[in-house]
């Protein structure tokens, strides 16, 4: 499971719709974006708008638009848009082949999977073929999975996924753009490094988890809080998922229990 590149990935695209576009379909934002050409004609998405999340876990990084002259328009923005957050997700699945593990086949949750447009271009720009689940809602048939799989309706997670997750459309990648693609990605990489020196140097405030600390840490402090605080979440996350787990077997243990009172 690859999270998000981004504290805010998804929430990045509403945010462009909702503040520099000012509309309210996603539709119209496909259409804007397919009419620009892959590279979005030189304008690059940093999509940190809250930080980076993986690979380069930084709190101090911001979202930026790059390269903007008077002849660009709102397609290319809305494109490099759709693209930034592409290619931070092309830069994990790259750092993990890298760690040598198989990557050929990927699956997509989430409210992208309602974009075709979108799907495709990640297929276009991966080389690889993606494959949507039919719900957009992939956390929920992940509890309930967990769930399902604490009262003993299957042995296992995989058994569950075998059940209760249905597969959509898959998207098979266009090698004609590939190569284009691997061009913008080099060009968007080569932003974010350029960038994040002045990210670090400028912007010292400590972003965590969708929460904003308006404190001036000092570089090496900052990164022993990070740590511990997303460890720190993390146990949280995993206790309150135990707590609804056991709340739930009891719920079904006092409605089983009920027929005999």
């Amino acid at each position: 499971l690859i999270e998000n590149p981004g504290f805010l990935s998804g929430g990045a695209t509403r945010w462009y719709r909702d503040t520099l576009l000012k509309i309210d379909d996603y539709n119209v934002m496909t259409l804007l974006a397919s009419k620009s050409p892959i590279g979005s004609n030189g304008v690059i998405f940093l999509p940190c708008m809250q930080g980076a999340m993986t690979p380069t876990w930084n709190g101090n990084a911001r979202g930026t638009f790059t390269g903007l002259t008077p002849s660009h328009t709102f397609e290319d923005m809305t494109r490099s848009v759709f693209e930034g957050i592409s290619f931070g997700l092309r830069d994990n699945i790259d750092r993990f082949e890298e760690l040598g593990m198989d990557c050929s086949s990927i699956r997509m949750v989430g409210g992208a999977t309602k974009g075709p447009f979108w799907c495709q271009m990640k297929a276009d720009l991966l080389g690889k073929s993606i494959t949507a689940t039919k719900s957009a809602e992939g956390a929920a048939i992940g509890a309930a999975m967990l769930a399902s799989v604490a009262e003993g309706n299957f042995a296992n997670l995989d058994e569950a996924a075998e059940v209760m997750v249905e597969l959509g459309a898959t998207y098979i990648p266009d090698p004609s753009k590939k190569a284009a693609y691997d061009d913008a990605y080099g060009k968007y990489l080569e932003c974010y490094k350029a960038m994040e020196p002045f990210f670090n140097k400028v912007y010292k405030v400590f972003y965590g988890c969708g929460s904003i600390f308006f404190h001036e840490f000092d570089c090496k402090l900052a990164t022993v809080f990070h740590n511990y605080f997303n460890h720190f979440v993390h146990f949280l996350f995993l206790s309150s998922i135990r707590i609804f787990l056991y709340i739930l077997r009891l719920l079904l243990c006092v409605r089983s229990l009920l027929p005999h009172l």
